[in-house]
């Protein structure tokens, strides 16, 4: 082969591998809602915390051979409280942060969430404990720290 058609193949090839990387035109949204959800039966609120995700799935060569990785948009997981009697939802915190960290499934999630005389108390934090997280490299450790002080 000449060098021209070699550069030509090389050019085409490196075009159709660059085009095809990448990520939906769709984007995909996840609703989930955490176990633990506390309940005040004589004022009719429940307390729970729900996380939701926005993502777009890789395609073409990205996606080789496993699926890819999605690229997200959205992680975000936050407490809230609904009044059944008003039919009220309000946000009373947001752990975007945590999410950002540890993500937004809920196997990864431990909370503790209790309600009384119309005050609201919770604990929130890893499933598996900060212990577990205390190895990482340092660049992610002095974001732990924030996070781990935070909560």
């Amino acid at each position: 082969m000449k060098k021209k058609e070699i550069l030509l193949c090389a050019a085409v090839f490196a075009a159709v591998f660059l085009s095809s990387c990448g990520y939906s035109d769709y984007v995909h949204m996840d609703y989930t809602v955490h176990h633990g959800a506390a309940a005040d039966s004589w004022e009719g609120r429940t307390l729970f915390l729900a996380s939701t995700s926005a993502y777009r799935n890789a395609k073409g060569l990205a996606a080789f051979p496993d699926g890819g990785v999605p690229r997200y948009l959205l992680k975000k997981t936050a407490l809230y409280r609904f009044d059944s009697s008003s039919g009220q939802l309000d946000e009373l915190a947001d752990f975007s942060d945590l999410a950002g960290f540890l993500g937004v499934s809920r196997s990864k999630w431990a909370a503790v969430l209790f309600h009384k005389d119309g005050a609201v108390f919770y604990r929130v934090g890893p499933a598996g404990g900060w212990e577990q997280y205390e190895g990482m490299k340092k660049n992610r450790e002095d974001i732990l720290k924030k996070i781990k002080e935070k909560y």
